[in-house]
This record gives structure tokens, sequence and C-alpha cells, in this order.
């Protein structure tokens, strides 16, 4: 399928006229012993070194090295000529490196940035050498299940839904090269009045300078602001001449330029679009939206974690919209920048996740609470970006139902998030024992459809304000002790899950008893689906899951994107109408 779309730019919400790829072949270490910087890989590799191709992991295909080997330390070497002029900047960064990172450039650190999910950034000038650097990355990654790591395993071999381990680079690696003044994020809110709230950044206290914002609709200019500028942030209010809401399958988008007179100039888009809830139901600009969500887990056979290539990113985003899904649940991971820029211009619902850690104490915590603010800080502009989701079925909070610090952990989460975004809706712990949230998401996989809706839909209200079990064999219940339903919209976030195994994978698990034929799969998919979707007291659904991941095999595709059965047939089935 043709690519349309400029993927180019690796941030897409926060464009310059040109940017430096600095993605392809570097020089590669795997460090198979505890040396580190005793030994000066920062400065000069030993000669025997690997090719790796950024930013593919060592373990993926796609990096030429692909090896199973478990390292806890890998290094990178490149050598790079920026062709800057007098008093011009160069920022080096880093979309995505797991875990711990360590940039050095001319065998001088630049700086560390721990954390496997966020982008970070370096301004290097000062390093550079007659503007040559010889930049070496350093990664350390390991199996500490305290480090935010989703379904990345932190045993030998995979298990139960958890599967291989990323370590190092695995998102873009680019350059800028900016005036000595610049703009360094920005943060855009949109207003019942008909406004936008703008707050804007600079790289310093800038002195004697001006920014000029424009925005557009469809090249037609509704609404400019000039600013003299003597500070280091900006926050300012432009009223819209023309109102265009964004919203599911029509993502109706606004261009912004913010322009510097001393030189600097960037762009992005914007989505006038509001998420609320009243009376049980979800409501986008204040009309309802029920969900039809698919889960997504962003794994991929050749990349792990990471997109072939543009095309990939593409495909993916279309057959979610092929098989009639109004939007997806990111599980356990936070995707390429521009796989939710790509929701935000197709219309598609994209639910925030935060990739789980696996034990609770300080350390934990601390990990977690840095990791998710950045999270939360690098996604808030996405329009298609509806729903945050710090915690999923008690991860890293094992003993929530009781536990007062556990408790009181994720009711910190929660207004954190709050405090960094009133704009958007929050589950404080997807699937069960819920504490302060926005949502009530529950997740059910009782796979006869008869037993489905006589155990949990036909129960449903009664299970969530009598805080009764749902059908897991732990008994969990939708809230934890001390908290109780306050008439926040429900939501089933996972079901079906229907094992389908065609590549007769060793080994090869779904929920239940896995089904033989395409027949079985649709008849039984079906009933689910129309049982979840025609439940008067549910606001939506999100089905597991999009493809098969390694050995879990209950995906509507297989793990290399080949579909199971014709997706026309998915798509009726997802988008029947309600009929309560």
């Amino acid at each position: 399928m043709a690519n349309k779309f400029d993927l180019s730019y690796p941030r897409p919400l926060l464009k310059r006229k040109s940017f430096i790829n600095l993605n392809g072949e570097w020089d590669f270490l795997l460090e198979k012993y505890e040396i580190g910087e005793r030994e000066p890989r920062f400065i000069k590799f030993p000669n025997e070194y690997l090719k790796i191709k950024v930013p593919f992991c060592y373990q993926s295909e796609k990096s030429g090295v692909h090896t199973l080997e478990k390292v806890d330390t890998v290094w990178y070497q490149k050598d790079f000529l920026f062709n800057r002029k007098e008093k011009e900047r160069v920022i080096l960064h880093f979309d995505g490196a797991d875990y711990l990172t360590y940039v050095y450039v001319n065998a001088q650190l630049v700086g560390t940035h721990k954390g496997g999910y966020t982008a970070f950034e370096f301004d290097i000038t000062d390093f550079l050498i007659d503007n040559k650097a010889h930049i070496v990355v350093r990664c350390d990654d390991s199996f500490d299940i305290h480090q935010p790591r989703g379904k990345q395993k932190w045993k030998s071999e995979n298990f139960g839904c958890w599967y291989q381990e990323v370590t190092g680079i695995w998102k873009s690696v680019w350059a800028e090269i900016v005036p000595e003044n610049y703009i360094k994020s920005f943060k855009l809110t949109p207003n019942r009045n008909e406004s936008i709230d703008i707050d804007i950044k600079f790289n310093k206290n800038i002195i004697n300078d001006e920014l000029i914002c424009e925005i557009y609709y469809e090249n037609l200019l509704v609404g400019s602001k000039k600013h003299d500028i003597n500070c280091d942030s900006l926050s300012f209010n432009i009223k819209l001449n023309e109102i265009h809401y964004w919203e599911v399958n029509n993502p109706q988008l606004y261009q912004i330029k913010f322009k510097l007179h001393t030189g600097d100039e960037v762009e992005t888009i914007f989505g006038y679009r509001f998420i609320s809830t009243k009376n049980g139901e979800v409501l986008l600009n204040d009309k309802p939206l029920f969900m039809r969500l698919v889960l997504e887990q962003g794994y991929y056979k050749e990349g792990i974690y990471t997109f072939k290539d543009e095309n990939q990113m593409v495909e993916e985003i279309n057959l979610i919209k092929a098989c009639g899904f109004n939007g997806l649940r990111m599980h356990q991971k936070v995707e390429d920048d521009r796989f939710y820029y790509l929701c935000d211009l197709l219309g598609l619902i994209a639910w925030c996740e935060m990739p789980s850690a696996y034990d609770f104490d300080d350390v934990m915590k601390d990990n977690f609470f840095k990791e998710w603010k950045e999270v939360v800080k690098q996604h808030y502009n996405h329009p298609s970006v509806l729903v945050w989701t710090p915690i999923n079925e008690s991860w890293g909070v094992p003993g929530i139902k009781k536990n007062k610090e556990q408790q009181q952990f994720l009711i910190d989460i929660y207004d954190l998030t709050k405090e960094l975004d009133p704009t958007r809706l929050v589950v404080s712990n997807d699937g069960w024992q819920h504490v302060k949230t926005d949502l009530v998401t529950l997740h059910n996989y009782i796979q006869e459809p008869e037993r489905f809706k006589t155990e949990f839909i036909d129960q449903l209200m009664d299970i969530v304000t009598n805080n009764l079990a749902i059908y897991h064999d732990d008994g969990f219940t939708p809230f934890a002790d001390g908290y109780h339903y306050e008439g926040q919209p429900i939501l089933i976030d996972e079901f079906c899950g229907i094992g389908f195994n065609v590549d007769e994978i060793k080994d090869g698990w779904g929920y239940g008893d896995q089904v033989k034929n395409n027949e079985q799969f649709l008849n039984r998919y079906n009933e689910l689906v129309k049982l979840a979707t025609n439940c008067k007291n549910n606001a939506g659904w999100c089905m597991t899951q999009i493809s098969d991941v390694y050995q879990e095999v209950n995906g509507l595709l297989t793990f290399d994107r080949r579909s199971k059965f014709d997706l026309k047939e998915i798509y009726k089935i997802n988008t029947q109408k309600r009929t309560v």
C-alpha cells in the first residue's frame, strides 16, 4: 500500500525546515564483561567490533547483529561532520534508548538519560572540534524489574504474555542545527471560548527578539499574534476565526507556525477537541463516543520494537482501520511519535499507556514517576491521545487491593497526570482494582458467549456497583478496598483474545479453547463483540488483539501481519450498530 504521508521527520509535531538523520550503520560492541568505563570505550573502540543498523536493537533481524545473547551493556560509535555557521547550535536527539544511556562527544561526557521509552536531547555544540563529532553511546540494560519494561521479559526465555527484551537504541537518532535563539518546546491547549492557549519555552532567556504565531486552516489564516520576547518562556491565547473540530474519522486539523525574528521557525498541527464524561458516557466534543478499540502491543517480527520502515507504520494503521476499529489501546509501550501522528491525521483514537515495572519499592516509584512525567509532556500535543493509562492490571502494585501505600501511589499518579494534563481522561489501574479514576475499565476473557452474557454482561452494573469479583481466577474486583463506583463510564477494554494458531507455533496460546478454523473464530468473535456492543451500561470495548506476538496467538493477524481471514468480515462485525 502506497505511503502518502511524509514521515521522514522523526518529531512531526515540532518540525523545522531540515534535520540530519543519523540512523544507519554504526560501529557496535556487546560488552560481555563488566568493564564499562575502566576501558576507554568512550574514546575509541578496540579493533574487534561489529556493525549495527540504528535504530534497530541488536536482538532484531533488522539490526544486522541478530543475536539473542543477553548482554547488559552495549556501545555505539560513529563520526559526523556538522555544517554549522558561527553561533548556530547542534542539538543531538535520541527518540528512545533502553535503559540508562551515556552520550560522549569527542571523549567528553555530554549527558545521561534514564528510561527506555522517552525522547531526550543534548546540545553538543561546545563539544565539537572543528564541527566534527566522534559520538559514542553506551546503553546499560538488565532484567531489573524495578525499571519500567512493559512486555519485555526478565527471564532467559519468553513466558506467559512477556516477550523478547530490547537493549539499547530502538528509536531514531537525529540532529538539528538551530539558531542561537530557538524554540525548545510548546504546549497547545484548546479552550471552550474558541481559542487556543499556547505555552512556549525557549532554549534560554532571550533578549530583544520577537515571536510571530500564525494559525491556518486549509491554508487560510484564522488567527495570529506577535509578542516581544525578553524571557525564557511565554504564555498567551489566540482566538480562532473559524472553529473546526477534530473528530473520529473526521480529523479536521489546524496548522500552526512559530517564527522568531532572529531566524528560528517551526511548525505543527493542532486538533481542536474536548474529551469528557457525563452520565456514564464518554463524550468527544460533547457528543457520545462509543469506543471500538483494538489492543496494539507494538511488536514486529523483523524489528521487534521498531518498525522496519515508514511504510510498515502506515500499513499497521491502515490494517486497524480496515478492521473497523475507531481507535487503539497502545499496550505496555510508548510508540514512535510518528505513529501517534498518523492517528492524529487519520482520526483514530489512541490510548497512551505506561510500560509496567514489576516490583514495588522506592526505586520503582522514582523510576516510574520520572518517566511517566516525560511521557505525558512529550505526547500532550497529539489530538488523537484521549486517555492516559499509567498502570495495567495491578502490575507493579500487586497488593493494591488492601495496601494503603500502593493505593496512595496510584492516587499520586492520577493527581500528577491531572496536574500535567487536566484535559484528558485518566485510568488509574486498567482492568480492575481501581482507586481514583475517570473510567472504570474491566478485563474479561470468558470465551463461551453464553457464559460471557450471563456471568458478566447481564451482571455488569451489579458487579461494578457492588464491587463483585470479575471472572478472573484471582478474584479481582473493580475497585480496591475503600473505593467504590461514582458514576464513571464503564468500558470492557480487554476481551476476546481468541486463540487461533494458524502457524502452528509451539506452545502458542490464546484464552480458552483454541478455535480450529476461520468459521469457528468468526462465529465466536461475532457473538462476543455483539454482546459487548449492545451492553447498555458499556461505553466501549477493546478486543485482544491486532496481531499474534511470539507465543501469544490470539491476533486477527499473524506476527508477520498476514490476515487470518477476510478483514471485511471483521469490519462488518466491529461496525455493527448498537441496539441499546
